[in-house]
């Protein structure tokens, strides 16, 4: 359950710690029909069934809202934008407010919509299916892990992403910012990916990353997490 103000460092220190995972089903409003699905499935009945060791979010973003966000239930809402090239700073925000409220271990962030299979026809690693093969496996948690790996991530292909998707990127103005060996060659697709607490503590330090990635990269959220984490 979502604590509405951030744990005091003794609050820290002196709850009782597991191997605690923080799962983020990352969705929006026109996306709620895949949430429910989602949680349809017998592998979040299960999941959910373990409190001790796992919280389960929904994750809004909404810039109307008071405060950096709110928490209410088992709803966090970040206050931002909801738009597509706007996902990184909705994802950083999201691990901000998670690190302030929540005593975890690993956070696996999935997007809801992994249940609709949009992408399986391009590859079965996008798939719902192959979700819960590498979940049962114990082949998603880690410092940084995932479900679909991104390679190679050159600059010819990631603007070949970008122009399917019909968005304006400037990534030589990124590297330019960054340097050519902050630019990461492969990464874990956005669908699935998860961070230990020291990657998320590691990512939270680059704000301004996030903010480039916003206005040269057309908010491309997961790749910003792999270029934060090099």
């Amino acid at each position: 359950m979502c604590k509405h103000s951030p744990l005091t460092s003794t609050e820290k220190l002196f709850t009782g710690r597991m191997n605690k995972i923080l799962y983020c089903l990352y969705t929006c409003d026109r996306d709620r029909h895949n949430l429910s699905t989602l949680k349809s499935t017998d592998w979040y009945k299960s999941t959910k069934d373990h409190p001790e060791t796992v919280e389960i979010l929904d994750v809004y973003a909404d810039p109307s809202i008071g405060g950096a966000y709110t928490c209410a239930g088992n709803t966090l809402t970040v206050n931002t934008e909801e738009s597509y090239d706007n996902l990184c700073i909705k994802t950083y925000k999201m691990l901000k407010a998670c690190s302030d409220l929540f005593i975890f271990d690993y956070l696996v962030k999935i997007d809801a919509n992994i249940i609709a299979n949009n992408h399986n026809h391009t590859s079965h690693l996008f798939s719902f299916e192959h979700f819960i093969e590498k979940f049962h496996k114990e082949g998603i948690i880690g410092q940084y892990n995932g479900l679909t790996p991104i390679k190679p991530n050159t600059i010819s292909t990631f603007r070949n992403w970008a122009s399917m998707k019909k968005i304006f990127v400037m990534p030589e103005a990124l590297i330019s910012y960054i340097g050519e060996a902050k630019w990461p060659k492969q990464y874990w697709a956005g669908g699935c990916y998860c961070l230990g607490k020291k990657s998320v503590e590691k990512v939270l330090k680059q704000k301004d990353l996030f903010d480039k990635f916003k206005s040269l990269m057309g908010g491309c959220e997961d790749m910003a997490v792999a270029c934060a984490l090099k």
